[in-house]
């Protein structure tokens, strides 16, 4: 089963929960068709991916948390931070994990 956690802002419940981001079913859709297209380069795959990544998670109010400091201090400005940018904080990590995990990506299950 492929995981790889995020922080996401839950606003039914007002608190901060993980978000596993292969059970976007979408998401989980389009990298297999990329680790199936790809399978021979590393670097098209790693650029389809960040597409794909991009286009499910970026700039989407729903995949955002902001940042701020606690105490709050008049000197900081809290930061809006979504799945997108979460990922690419490690993007060398994961799409080596990615790339590494194909075998396991192209497999027709669900992840729970």
């Amino acid at each position: 089963m492929l995981v790889w956690n995020v922080f996401l802002d839950d606003f039914n419940t007002h608190r901060i929960r993980t978000l596993n981001i292969f059970q976007h079913a979408s998401f989980l859709d389009g990298c297999r068709k990329a680790a199936k297209k790809y399978a021979d380069d590393k670097q098209a795959f790693a650029e389809q991916i960040e597409k794909i990544l991009k286009y499910y998670f970026w700039s989407k109010t729903e995949y955002e948390i902001v940042l701020d400091t606690w105490p709050p201090s008049p000197r900081f400005h809290p930061e809006k931070v979504d799945v997108y940018d979460q990922v690419m904080l490690n993007w060398s990590v994961f799409i080596a994990w990615l790339w590494s995990n194909r075998e396991e990506l192209t497999k027709n299950r669900r992840v729970s």
